[in-house]
């Protein structure tokens, strides 16, 4: 008989999970390796638990081995999602440990997918590709209406400028690292799980190389996920005020972790871009989809928090208007880069969540190239990309671009208007 390697994790809040729990279950069925299940339910009752038992105890076939049910109790109304993860995975037994929330499905081949990619690497974690589902209810039944590719990226540099790895994305392999570090903070009422991930890969070996094969989908809710863990705040303000503060324990985490980058990943930013002449346009040529520049800017992206990047003395350039009109953005300033040995200095102006991936217009500006006793006409640059009034700020965007001879990654400083 053959060893089960992973357990899947589902945690339930509620007896209302289970309307979509049989989904979950099924989709762990049809997997192409054996897998246990263990459910991990919040302040059941007896009579709740029985219920559970009696919803799951059909799907002990196919490639589930075994369902477990853990009952974690806890004060009343309080939200333990955290929790119920962290105990789930003190529990699991099998070398691999998989998270599923009982509202989202795997295909046939996501643990054979991720546990190969962790056998043939030395990576402790693995991810895969998911998509979002959209769906609407029509009495008591889900009709899905589109599915849509939302969460982009493949790298651990990228995961720390934003989530793009959903908790059942992953697979982590218990061999290779502290299963101690397995912990999500219980302190938390959302996002706990990117808490996570930015924590244990910033320890542990990651690999991404499946991140573009598909393995399962994210069901789009009708409810948000804290009233979901059992929470009813009839003041949406309370539920927002959580939701806030786990974005800023988020961001402090991002500030404190440290890692290395290498420069060689930036190569292509330190080639010249061969354009043929052209008069100044009115208007910056803005990169039209983050996917489809992913091979030349993604890269860049990834060290937005990087301390590799360094900020450019003041009297080699600086932006000087930032402002918003007719609903687009426009940046500009100007760049000494004269001294470069050919070709042209591409400029990028990459927003923090990565939703806007901008390369400049270089142009003339006569009052830097007469301050600089200079011939050379290309002092300026401009930016423009859309948006709303409130969505960006000043603060959340950098300029960066390569030393010219040098590839030394840089950015722009800010003096504003």
């Amino acid at each position: 008989m053959a060893i089960t390697l992973i357990t899947t994790i589902i945690r339930i809040h509620s007896l209302e999970c289970c309307t979509y729990l049989r989904r979950a279950m099924l989709s762990i069925v049809g997997q192409s390796i054996e897998a246990d299940i263990l459910l991990v339910c919040q302040n059941f009752s007896p009579d709740e638990l029985s219920s559970v038992e009696a919803l799951v105890s059909p799907y002990r076939f196919g490639s589930v081995s075994a369902i477990k049910i853990q009952n974690v109790t806890g004060e009343t109304g309080a939200d333990l999602r955290s929790r119920l993860l962290n105990e789930g995975a003190n529990t699991a037994e099998t070398r691999y440990i998989h998270f599923l929330d009982y509202d989202d499905i795997l295909y046939p081949n996501a643990f054979e997918v991720l546990i190969g990619a962790l056998k043939r690497t030395s990576a402790s974690i693995a991810f895969g590709g998911i998509t979002s589902t959209f769906y609407e209810t029509v009495g008591p039944t889900p009709y899905v209406t589109h599915k849509r590719r939302e969460f982009v990226g493949d790298s651990r540099y990228e995961l720390y400028v934003r989530n793009f790895c959903p908790l059942h994305s992953f697979v982590i392999d218990t061999a290779r690292c502290d299963k101690t570090d397995i912990r999500f903070d219980e302190s938390m009422s959302a996002l706990e799980d990117y808490n996570f991930l930015l924590n244990f890969v910033a320890k542990y070996n990651s690999d991404f190389s499946q991140i573009n094969t598909i393995i399962g989908e994210y069901f789009r809710r009708e409810i948000d996920t804290i009233r979901s863990a059992g929470l009813d705040y009839p003041d949406t303000s309370i539920r927002l005020s959580r939701l806030e503060a786990a974005r800023e324990m988020i961001n402090q985490r991002k500030r404190e972790i440290s890692t290395s980058v290498r420069l060689s990943e930036f190569a292509w930013i330190m080639q010249p871009v061969l354009e043929q002449p052209q008069a100044v346009p009115e208007t910056a040529r803005e990169v039209q989809s983050f996917e489809e520049a992913a091979s030349r800017n993604r890269l860049v992206a990834r060290c937005l928090y990087a301390s590799c990047i360094k900020e450019l003395d003041d009297t080699r350039g600086r932006i000087e208007i930032f402002k918003f009109t007719d609903n687009k953005f426009e940046v500009s300033g100007w760049l000494d880069d004269s001294g470069r040995d050919s070709g042209t200095t591409p400029l990028l102006l990459i927003t923090f969540d990565g939703s806007v991936v901008a390369e400049a217009v270089r142009f003339d500006r006569q009052d830097v190239r007469e301050h600089f006793s200079s011939d050379f006409q290309e002092f300026g640059f401009y930016f423009e990309f859309p948006g709303n009034k409130n969505e960006y700020s000043s603060d959340d965007f950098k300029v960066i671009f390569a030393q010219p001879n040098t590839g030394d990654i840089s950015f722009i400083q800010k003096y504003l208007a």
